[in-house]
C-alpha cells in the first residue's frame, strides 16, 4: 500500500508538467523503476475514452478561446505560454499601458474555480499577501494580480531568465564551494520568509532559478501557508515527492520543518556528486536535515546555515556531534595543520596545544549554542500560533512575540550572547509588525549586552537609526548613524554594501534635522556605492535617490527633487517592481511634489494607480490602503474636488478607525486632519470637533503639547476658532503652538504660518498689531518666496494671508480705500493659488466681496460673485458662507 501511495504521489506532480520524464529527473527523487511505473501510467492516462475525448476537447477550447499569445489582461500583453504545472499555465507577458515597459511571468491559477468564487479570491487574496509581505533579492517578486474576465485567477510574477539551480551547477560544471553559496542564497531567502511566519512548502529545483549573472531567485509560493492560519483540509496537494516530507504528504499542518527537509533534499541534489572527500560530513547534514522525525532536524534554516558555514571552515558539525572525542581534534588539526605540525614538533606535550583546541572546540560549541537557541525561539513561535497547541485561538503575531519577550526577562541570563542575538531577531519581527518602540527597547537592549562585534553592532546601529528616524527621533538617529559609520570605516576589508546602508541612512536622519550640507555628501557617496554595486536599475539605488530628491525638496530645489524623485521611481520599477511599498512611496512623494507645483492631472493619476495597487495587494482594510486613500484625498483637495476628497478621506477614517482600535494612532490623527482640511474649506461645523479630535489623537501619541508633530492640526484648529470667532479657546491654543514653533529659524515656512495666525488673533482680540511686525513677516515670506518661486501651493497661502492681514490692518486704521487695495491683491493671490470652483476661495472672496459692495463698485461685485459660484456649490447647505454667499447682491 505504501508504495503505491508512493507511486501514486509522484504521478500527481509530473501529470501536468509538459515534459513528464525530465519532471521525474528533476524534480523528484524518484528511482528508475518508479520513474518507468509513473511513466507507464502517464501513457494510459492519455488514452482517451469514449467519454473523455469530448470532455477533453471542450475544457480545451475553454481555456484555448479564453487566453492566447496578444490578448490583454489588465496592463499586461500577453506572450508564449512559457510552461504548464500543477498550478496552471504559465505565459510571458509584457507591461503595455504607455507608462513603462516591464516584461513579467503571468500565471493562470488552475483548480480555484472548483473551490467557488468566493474561496477562489479568498485563497487568491491570500497568496498575493503572502507574496507581498516578502521583499528579498533572492525571491521573485510579486507585480500585479487579478481575475480573466471569465473570473479564472492570475498573478504577475517577476520574469526570472534562468536555470534550475542544480543544471546551472551541472552545465557549468561549479566545485562545491560555488554550489554552497548559491545554496546559501536559497537559505537566505527561505530564512526571510520564516522570519515573516511564512513557509513555502514547496522547494524544489525547478522553483530555483539562477539567472546568467547567478543570482538566484526562489519562486512560486503558491502553496504556501501562514503558519497556523486555514485547516489540514485548505493545504494544497500539490507537494513535490522526493522534496516534501512523510509530515507534509500526511496532510498535516504546516511547519518550518517542512523547508527544512526540502532544503535538506535540495543540497543533496545540487552538491551531493561533487562532494569529493566532504562527502560524509555533507551526507550527514543531509540526513539530519532530512530526518523523518520533526525533533530531529535543524531547529530551523539558520542552524542549517550555520553547520554549512562549518564545513567550509572546517569545523565539528552539529550534524556529527556524538562522532567521538577525536573528531573535534581533527577537524581542528585540518584548519591549521601548518601551525599543528610546527608546535608538534617544538612542543610537543605542551599544555598550550591542548588549550588551542579546547578553545577552538568551545568557540564552535558557544556558536552553536546561540544557533541552536535564536532557532529554537523562532521556532517556538510557529508553534505557539498553532490553534491546536496554543491555550488560546485567537493569539495574534504580537502576542506570540510580547510573550517571547516575557519568557527572555528570566531565560538566558547568564549567555548573553544568545540573549543579544534573540533581542535581534525580536527587534526585526516588532519592526515587521509596525511595532516600533517595541522593536527599539530590544535593539537597546541587545547592545546592552555588550557581546556584540564591531560588525554586528555596526548592522544593529544601522538598523535602529532608521527605526529612529521613523519615530521622530532624528538627533537620536544622527547619533547612530555615526557610531554606525565609524564601526564601518574600522572593519577590515570593509563591507562597501553596509558602508552604503549606513551612509543613506545617516543622510536621512541628517536631513531631518535640517544639516543638510552634511547629508548631502553622504548621500552622493551612498549612491556612488549603490551604482558601483549594482546599477541604477535597483532597490537600493532606487531608495538612494528618493532620499536626494527629499533633500533638494527641503531645499526648495524643486526642478532637481522632480528629475531624482523620477529616477528613483525608474528605478524602483525596474529593480522592486510597481507594487514593492517602496517604490509606491516614491510614486506618491511624487505625486505630492508634482500637486504642489499644480499639475494635477499626473499627481491624481499616480494616486489614483498607487491606490489601486494598494488595495489590489493588501485588502480593502489595510493601513496601506488608508494611508494611499489619505494622500489621494489631500491632493483630490488642493485640485478643488471637494466632494471626491470628502469621499475618499471618509473611507480612509472608517479604516483606521478599525485599524486603531480604540488605541493611539498617528495614521488616524492624521485621516482625522485632512479630512477636517475638507470640512474645513466647505464651511462644514463637523470640521472643529474633528480637529479637536485630531489634536487630541496626537497628544495620546506624543505625549508633549509641543511636540512638533501635535502642531499641524492645531494650526488649523486656531484657523477655525477665528473663524467662528472662539477667541479664548483661539489664544489658548496659539500659545501651545507658538511654543513649539517659536523655537525654529526665522524663515521657517511652518513658524512664519504661526506668526501670521498670531497677528490675526491680537487683530481680532482688539489689540494694536503695529505695522513693523507685518513688513517684518512680510520681508521673511518675500525670502521664503523668492528661494522657490516655482513652488506656489507651498507660498502661495502665506502671501495671501499675509495680504489678507494687511487688509484688515488697514481696515482698522480707518484707511477703506488701502484696505481694498490690500484685498484685491489677496484675491488675486487665492485665485492663483486654488483652481476655479475651489471651496477654499468663498470665505476669503466674500469678505473682498463685502468690501467691494461697500465702496460701491458693482461690476467688480458681480465679477468676484460669478466666480464664487462654483465654489459655494462646493459648501453643504449647512455652511455660514454659503448662506451668506446667497443673500450677496
Amino acid at each position: 500500500m505504501a508504495e503505491l501511495g508512493r507511486i501514486k504521489a509522484l504521478f500527481h506532480a509530473v501529470a501536468d508538467a509538459a515534459d513528464p520524464e525530465r519532471a521525474l529527473r528533476e524534480q523528484t527523487d524518484a528511482s528508475p523503476e518508479e520513474a518507468a511505473r509513473v511513466l507507464r501510467l502517464l501513457g494510459h492516462a492519455k488514452e482517451p475514452t469514449r467519454f473523455s475525448r469530448p470532455l477533453a476537447q471542450a475544457a480545451e477550447a475553454l481555456q484555448a478561446a479564453e487566453l492566447q499569445p496578444g490578448d490583454h489582461l489588465g496592463p499586461w500583453l500577453l506572450g508564449e505560454p512559457l510552461g504548464e504545472g500543477g498550478m496552471g499555465l504559465v505565459f510571458s507577458a509584457e507591461r503595455d499601458d504607455g507608462h513603462y515597459r516591464q516584461r513579467a511571468a503571468l500565471k493562470l491559477l488552475r483548480g480555484w474555480s472548483a473551490l467557488g468564487a468566493q474561496e477562489g479570491q479568498a485563497r487568491l487574496a491570500r497568496e498575493r499577501q503572502i507574496l507581498a509581505s516578502l521583499n528579498h533579492p533572492h525571491i521573485a517578486r510579486l507585480l500585479d494580480g487579478g481575475s480573466t474576465p471569465a473570473g479564472r485567477p492570475y498573478l504577475v510574477m517577476e520574469y526570472v531568465d534562468g536555470q534550475p539551480i542544480d543544471r546551472h551547477a551541472e552545465e557549468r560544471q561549479l566545485d562545491l564551494a560555488a554550489r554552497l553559496r548559491l545554496f546559501d542564497s536559497v537559505c537566505e531567502a527561505v530564512a526571510h520568509a520564516h522570519a515573516r511566519l511564512v513557509i513555502h512548502c514547496d522547494i524544489k529545483p525547478g522553483n530555483v532559478l539562477v539567472n546568467g549573472e547567478g543570482q538566484v531567485r526562489l519562486l512560486d509560493f503558491g502553496i504556501a501557508q501562514l503558519a497556523g492560519q486555514g485547516d489540514a483540509q485548505d493545504f494544497s496537494p500539490a507537494a513535490t515527492p522526493g522534496y516534501a516530507p512523510p509530515e507534509q504528504l500526511a496532510g498535516e499542518r504546516p511547519a518550518p520543518a517542512w523547508d527544512v527537509y526540502a532544503l535538506g533534499r535540495l543540497l543533496q541534489r545540487l552538491c551531493g556528486a561533487c562532494a569529493g572527500r566532504r562527502a560524509s560530513e555533507l551526507k550527514a547534514v543531509v540526513a539530519k536535515a532530512c530526518a523523518d522525525d520533526p525533533a530531529q532536524r535543524y531547529a530551523g534554516v539558520p542552524a542549517l546555515q550555520e553547520d554549512l558555514q562549518r564545513l567550509r571552515r572546517h569545523e565539528p558539525l552539529v550534524a556529527l556531534r556524538g562522532s567521538g572525542p577525536l573528531y573535534p581534534l581533527r577537524k581542528a588539526l585540518r584548519r591549521r595543520w601548518p601551525w599543528a605540525l610546527t608546535g608538534l614538533l617544538g612542543l610537543a606535550g605542551s599544555s598550550a596545544f591542548t588549550h588551542q583546541l579546547v578553545s577552538e572546540r568551545d568557540r564552535a560549541q558557544q556558536e552553536a549554542a546561540t544557533t541552536r537557541e535564536v532557532s529554537d525561539f523562532v521556532v517556538s513561535l510557529f508553534r505557539q500560533a498553532d490553534p491546536t497547541l496554543a491555550q488560546r485561538h485567537d493569539l495574534t503575531a504580537r502576542d506570540l512575540l510580547d510573550q517571547g519577550r516575557a519568557r527572555l526577562e528570566t531565560q538566558l541570563k547568564d549567555q548573553p550572547a544568545q540573549r543579544a542575538r534573540l533581542l535581534e531577531v525580536l527587534a526585526d519581527v516588532y519592526d515587521g509588525l509596525g511595532a516600533r518602540p517595541k522593536a527599539l527597547e530590544a535593539f537597546e537592549e541587545a547592545l546592552r549586552t555588550g557581546t556584540l562585534t564591531p560588525e554586528r553592532e555596526a548592522r544593529l546601529q544601522v538598523r535602529r537609526a532608521l527605526l529612529l528616524a521613523n519615530s521622530g527621533r532624528s538627533e537620536e538617529a544622527v547619533v547612530a548613524g555615526q557610531r554606525a559609520r565609524a564601526l564601518a570605516l574600522g572593519l577590515r576589508p570593509q563591507d562597501v554594501s553596509l558602508l552604503a546602508t549606513i551612509e543613506n541612512r545617516l543622510g536621512v536622519a541628517l536631513t531631518n534635522v535640517g544639516r543638510f550640507d552634511e547629508a548631502e555628501p553622504l548621500l552622493q557617496a551612498s549612491l556612488a556605492r549603490y551604482l558601483g554595486l549594482y546599477g541604477e536599475a535597483n532597490g537600493n539605488s532606487s531608495s538612494v535617490l528618493h532620499n536626494l530628491a527629499r533633500l533638494a525638496l527641503r531645499r526648495d530645489q524643486m526642478d532637481a527633487a522632480e528629475s531624482l524623485f523620477r529616477r528613483a521611481l525608474a528605478a524602483g520599477r525596474a529593480g522592486r517592481g510597481a507594487q514593492a511599498d517602496e517604490t509606491l512611496d516614491t510614486q506618491t512623494q511624487l505625486a505630492r511634489l508634482l500637486a504642489d507645483r499644480q499639475r494635477f492631472d499626473e499627481a491624481l493619476q499616480l494616486l489614483r494607480d498607487a491606490t489601486r495597487t494598494r488595495e489590489a495587494v493588501w485588502g480593502p482594510a489595510s493601513e496601506h490602503l488608508a494611508s494611499a486613500l489619505n494622500e489621494l484625498g489631500v491632493v483630490e483637495l488642493d485640485a478643488g474636488i471637494s466632494q471626491d476628497a470628502e469621499r475618499t478621506l471618509r473611507r480612509a477614517l472608517e479604516i483606521e478607525l478599525g485599524l486603531a482600535a480604540g488605541k493611539p494612532s498617528r495614521q488616524l490623527a492624521i485621516v482625522q486632519h485632512n479630512l477636517a482640511k475638507v470640512l474645513l474649506a466647505t464651511g462644514s461645523p463637523e470640521a472643529g470637533p474633528l480637529l479637536r479630535a485630531s489634536v487630541a489623537e496626537r497628544l495620546r501619541v506624543f505625549g508633549k503639547s509641543d511636540a512638533p508633530g501635535v502642531q499641524p492640526a492645531r494650526v488649523n484648529l486656531v484657523r477655525w476658532l477665528l473663524a467662528h470667532d472662539e477667541l479664548t479657546e483661539a489664544q489658548t491654543e496659539f500659545d501651545a503652538l507658538w511654543a513649539e514653533r517659536g523655537r525654529r529659524a526665522p524663515e521657517d515656512r511652518e513658524r512664519l504660518t504661526a506668526e501670521l495666525l498670531g497677528l490675526e488673533l491680537a487683530l481680532r482680540r482688539g489689540q494694536r498689531a503695529p505695522e513693523r511686525p507685518l513688513a517684518d513677516v512680510a520681508a521673511r515670506i518675500d525670502a521664503v518666496v523668492a528661494r522657490s518661486a516655482d513652488t506656489p501651493l507651498l507660498n502661495g497661502p502665506l502671501q495671501a494671508h499675509l495680504l489678507r492681514l494687511r487688509a484688515e490692518w488697514a481696515d482698522r486704521e480707518g484707511d477703506p480705500a488701502a484696505a481694498l487695495r490690500w484685498s484685491e491683491s489677496a484675491w488675486r493671490a487665492l485665485q492663483a493659488l486654488l483652481p476655479p470652483g475651489h471651496p477654499g476661495l468663498l470665505m476669503p472672496g466674500l469678505v473682498h466681496a463685502q468690501r467691494l459692495q461697500a465702496a460701491g463698485r458693482t461690476a467688480e461685485l458681480a465679477a468676484v460673485r460669478a466666480a464664487l459660484q462654483g465654489a459655494a456649490q462646493a459648501h453643504g447647505p449647512t455652511s455660514r458662507w454659503r448662506k451668506d454667499f446667497l443673500q450677496l447682491r
